[in-house]
Formats: structure tokens, sequence, C-alpha cells
């Protein structure tokens, strides 16, 4: 069983039946992976458009929605569903490409930080390592679960505060 197998059967074992996305290089291996491992892929429009739809998903089922996208721009597209599945508290997982060693330097407009890019707008960005596989997508989703961290500010004063009278205007 390569990654992309582990990866989907992971998924699915968790409740994941369908993932949303564009076909690209990096993420066909993914795509084949779905076919076979019996989760549905629906084509977006948009990288955008997949993460809105992982979201819904999400909040509707109970059950993480999914996403893939490739790397750089993909990402950078994906990032706004992200983000908003983030402020809507919606269970998400959503799997970028990165490039392979052997491409650093070369495709330099494809190369940005993933890790760096979602960590604002998701409860957490996982790195997915050889042998670590299941066992951090596991985690990934238990995060994606659980109660997020309250991000808002309360600012308590600690007197009430006081009401100043206003003189009434004078008149001319």
């Amino acid at each position: 069983m390569n990654n992309a197998d582990l990866i989907i059967a992971t998924l699915k074992a968790n409740g994941v039946s369908r993932g949303f996305g564009i076909p690209s290089g990096n993420v066909l291996p993914l795509m084949e992976a779905m076919r076979s491992g019996g989760v549905e892929f629906i084509l977006t429009a948009h990288e955008g458009s997949a993460g809105f739809a992982a979201d819904v998903t999400g909040r509707m089922t109970g059950t993480p929605g999914f996403c893939i996208a490739t790397l750089g721009p993909g990402a950078t597209n994906l990032a706004t569903g992200v983000g908003g599945a983030f402020l809507d508290r919606s269970p998400v997982i959503a799997i970028t490409c990165n490039l392979n060693t052997d491409q650093l330097g070369r495709r330099i407009q494809m190369w940005i930080d993933h890790h760096a890019l979602f960590k604002p707008i998701t409860k957490a960005t996982l790195k997915l390592e050889q042998g670590c596989v299941a066992q951090t997508l596991t985690q990934a989703i238990a995060i994606a679960l659980s109660e997020p961290k309250s991000r808002r500010r309360r600012n308590l004063q600690s007197s009430p505060p006081r009401l100043t009278p206003r003189s009434p205007e004078r008149e001319n």
C-alpha cells in the first residue's frame, strides 16, 4: 500500500466519503487512490470552491470535509475556503502537495511555504512523512473534530464605567 492509498483508507475509516478539488500532476496519485478506495472525487471549478464544499460537508455531516490542491497557486486558492471553514468551525482536512526535493529551486513560482500559509487559518498544519502517514492523519482528524480554542478577545474593566452627564447646550 502506497501513501496515497493509506491516506484514503484512513480518511474512509473515519467516515470521509467524498473529496473536492482540481486534477493536477501532483494530485493524480491521490485521486487514483480515491477512485480505487471508494472515496468519490468531486471536480470543482476552483480550489477555493473545493475548500468551501469541504466546509459545508463537514458542517452538515459532522465528519471532516476533505479537499485537495496542488502546490503553489493551488494551495493559495484553497486557503480562502479553508479559512472560511476555520471561521465557521467546520471540521476539514485539506491536503496540499509539495515539491519533490529534486525540484526545489527549479520551480520557484510553485514554492510557497504551505505551513506558514495555513497556520493562521487552521487548527493545525501537519506534515505527512514516510512511516507516519496514518498516525499523523489520524491526529489531524482528531484535531479537526475537536472544539476550537477561543480566539475572542475579552476586555474586562476592573470597575463599571461611569456615566458623565452632559451639560445642556446654551441657547443664543
